[in-house]
């Protein structure tokens, strides 16, 4: 949610002021940086596809990224909140804490979710043929 908000410190005064008295409010946002094995962002460039850390997931999600900071500066402004809120004072909010969650992306395990390998083999497959000849037309929302 918060990457569609124009500006995030204003968000941030309207939620104190409709929150009651002890009322929690909690924020929970992903992060488009794909991050490596080491949890440091990953960095690809287009055109070196034979770079041993080169990987088109990473290079796709980037430039999804990029054009979502094209679109305006919602996406960058959520890591910020923690420090617009201690900067609003404590007597506004009485606790403010931070905590990531890092999420696996690939590779499967074997038998992961108890679909079998050739299942899988079939769908990615299938699932390439209709991104490649076009056969679908498909949109995924990112929120």
């Amino acid at each position: 949610m918060a990457q569609g908000i124009t500006d995030f410190r204003q968000f941030l005064d309207e939620i104190w002021k409709a929150l009651r008295p002890g009322g929690v409010y909690l924020m929970v946002s992903g992060d488009m940086q794909m991050l490596d094995e080491n949890k440091k962002p990953w960095i690809v460039v287009e055109g070196r596809e034979t770079d041993p850390d080169f990987s088109y997931h990473v290079l796709c999600v980037t430039k999804l990224w990029d054009a979502m900071k094209f679109q305006g500066p919602g996406i960058l402004a959520y890591p910020q909140a923690a420090g617009w809120l201690k900067e609003m004072g404590p007597e506004l909010w009485e606790e403010i804490g931070t905590h990531n969650a890092y999420v696996p992306i690939g590779p499967w395990k074997e038998n992961t979710y108890g679909i079998p390998e050739e299942t899988v083999s079939t769908w990615v497959e299938a699932a390439r043929d209709e991104l490649v000849n076009l056969r679908k037309h498909i949109y995924s929302r990112v929120s």
